[in-house]
């Protein structure tokens, strides 16, 4: 089977949180539609967990990974799968959970993590506990016996903190350093009894208060970390992952978590030396992948004359129209064989056209995503 078939094949049987309807999918709407979506009505029923999101992303290109053109040599091969694996196994609290218990458990991981070991970890902050955290990704990395890195994943609130950069190339986006590197951190400080407590006691019904915020996480937090900085974190930054291919766009909408999870899977992967064009590939394959599960969708449902409704309709025609964006720019960089492009072009035809034919027939029915009147986009 050619690799091209391989991965929409991938696409359609991957064992997707929300298979027969992936407009509610948090995967599938932060991938495509995070500048639409004004909210996502997903965390009721447990379905945008940051844990399950990464377990999703995760799985998803382990399975893609061995039919990349990207991944031929073994040393990318092993790299990507290294980088599925660790974001596989990120690590988080229940809300319910005993923060003082938790922060014992994270003190002896963090021990015993041996040199360029990594440990993925979903942080963040609640201000109320009735209403869903603001999610941060952090990823420790011991660098020597008594020292560490830590790199903190933001695309949400609080990014704001982070190094941004803003200009003609970037117009009419502003992108941040999201996956921020900070280095110099002691193994002291890191596994102390009260600041692990302190970190992990905010995401937690516990202790959940409005006096909750990013200020704290980074002006307090992170500051003890780095205390010879004096609160200053962008003299820790470490400049080899800071240049400009690390800036990424934000998320858009306020809990739409995807893009902090692909934005951890990019880090990741830069991490074990995997160039950045593999890593857009990569990530171009995945939309592919997700394409293919919509046009699946969608065909199914024109069979059984099943009426969708109007947001599975929109998730289809903005993927349709960003997989072909992203296909030009693949085409120019020369990453696409005239065979892929082939089955690309039929893909994206088949999905606009059940796309068309799913917002013939919409409903005003209007489960998943609350779609915003027009794109949102950050000057």
């Amino acid at each position: 089977m050619s690799a091209p078939a391989s991965i929409e094949q991938i696409g359609r049987e991957f064992g997707w949180s929300q298979p027969d309807d992936p407009w509610r999918n948090p995967t599938v709407v932060g991938l495509f539609a995070d500048p639409y979506c004004a909210d996502l009505e997903l965390y009721e029923d447990k379905q945008a967990e940051p844990t399950l999101l990464c377990q999703e992303l995760g799985g998803l290109v382990e399975r893609l990974v061995p039919h990349l053109p990207c991944a031929a040599t073994a040393k990318t091969k092993t790299a990507m799968l290294w980088a599925c694996q660790r974001l596989k196994e990120a690590s988080s609290i229940d809300a319910a959970a005993d923060p003082a218990e938790k922060a014992r458990e994270l003190k002896d991981k963090l021990k015993h993590l041996k040199t360029n070991e990594v440990l993925v970890h979903v942080l963040g902050w609640m201000a109320k506990a009735d209403k869903p955290p603001s999610t941060v990704l952090v990823v420790f990395e011991r660098t020597s016996n008594s020292d560490f890195a830590v790199c903190v994943v933001n695309t949400g609130d609080g990014r704001g903190y982070h190094p941004r950069r803003a200009g003609p190339q970037e117009y009419p986006k502003s992108k941040n350093l999201c996956a921020w590197r900070l280095q110099g951190v002691s193994q002291d400080r890191l596994v102390e009894d009260a600041f692990l407590f302190a970190l992990l006691l905010p995401v937690t019904h516990k202790g959940s208060s409005d006096k909750n915020s990013a200020g704290q996480f980074y002006e307090v937090l992170l500051a003890y970390l780095l205390p010879a900085y004096d609160g200053s974190l962008f003299h820790g930054t470490d400049a080899e992952y800071s240049k400009s291919e690390h800036y990424v766009t934000a998320q858009r909408s306020q809990l739409c978590t995807f893009k902090c999870i692909s934005a951890c899977l990019r880090y990741l992967l830069a991490l074990k030396g995997v160039a950045l064009e593999d890593r857009k590939q990569l990530m171009f394959e995945v939309r592919r992948a997700v394409c293919a599960l919509l046009e699946k969708n969608f065909r199914s449902a024109s069979e059984a004359s099943k009426n969708l409704p109007r947001a599975a309709a929109m998730i289809g025609t903005i993927a349709g129209r960003q997989l072909a964006l992203k296909t030009l720019r693949e085409m120019k960089a020369g990453r696409l064989e005239g065979s892929q492009l082939g089955e690309i072009r039929a893909l994206i035809s088949r999905l606009d056209a059940s796309a068309s034919r799913a917002s013939s027939i919409a409903t005003e029915e209007f489960p998943g995503p609350l779609w915003r009147g027009r794109a949102h986009v950050s000057f």
